[in-house]
């Protein structure tokens, strides 16, 4: 590559394996610069954190136009994922029937490949107040109407993080867990722990939590704080600053 490019830029978010870059991406959530120490040439700028967020530009101007939040459930949205193999989906959707919004509206979310579409399909049939949407490109206006989120940990949440949605989160990968751990810590999401060990019966749990309209302000209020929605701007102008000094 180097022949033909002015500047690389990597992204990674593991820090297992070496990169011959010039700027190293890594979005997560307070990682130490100095795991990258022996992964990245000496002189590589390193961009850490949520400050560098990359989000589609429907989240930044859905940001803009965010409605001020009532911190009532009335709306809920849930996503684990294109796939959802586990089938998260249900297990949610279980917990908000026995909860006090078993009549709250609900948006699923699922993937065209989702191999349990059949199944949620009929049950969401059967719930006049839920409706599936399965490969949609409306998320950021999902979000927005939403009051409450419970969903897989990944990109997802950095785009609730950006609209102050607050989250109830399920760890789907092992490579999820520190970060949802941190965002958890810093009081961003609340987090329910590896799928493994997360029931409906555990997020019903969790529900009742959401009843307290300060608990949802606070998440929501702090979630704004870490992720702004500018991340793709301060890369692009972290690029443009090493192609004007090379």
């Amino acid at each position: 590559q180097r022949p033909h490019v002015k500047r690389i830029l990597a992204v990674d978010s593991l820090a297992d394996r070496p990169h011959d870059c010039d700027l190293l991406l890594d979005q997560d959530f307070a990682f130490p610069r100095e795991r990258y120490a022996q992964q990245v040439p000496a002189g590589c700028t390193l961009l850490l954190g949520p400050n560098y967020v990359l989000l589609r530009e429907a989240f930044q101007k859905a940001r803009e136009a965010l409605r001020t939040r009532s911190f009532g459930v009335e709306r809920v949205l849930l996503f684990f994922g294109g796939v959802d193999a586990s089938n998260e989906s249900a297990k949610a959707l279980s917990a908000l029937r026995r909860s006090l919004y078993k009549d709250a509206a609900v948006d699923l979310v699922i993937g065209a490949t989702n191999p349990h579409r059949e199944a949620l399909a009929q049950e969401v049939e059967a719930m006049s107040n839920v409706t599936l949407h399965v490969q949609i490109d409306k998320m950021a206006e999902l979000m927005s109407r939403a009051d409450l989120a419970i969903c897989a940990g990944g990109s997802f949440v950095w785009e609730a993080l950006c609209l102050g949605l607050p989250c109830l989160v399920v760890s789907t990968a092992d490579n999820q867990n520190a970060m949802l751990d941190r965002l958890a810590e810093r009081g961003c999401i609340y987090a329910l722990g590896a799928k493994e060990h997360v029931d409906s019966e555990a997020i019903a749990d969790a529900l009742a939590l959401a009843q307290d309209g300060d608990v949802l302000k606070t998440l929501s209020q702090r979630a704004l704080d870490v992720v702004d929605g500018h991340g793709a701007a301060r890369v692009t102008r972290a690029m443009e600053t090493l192609e004007a000094h090379p």
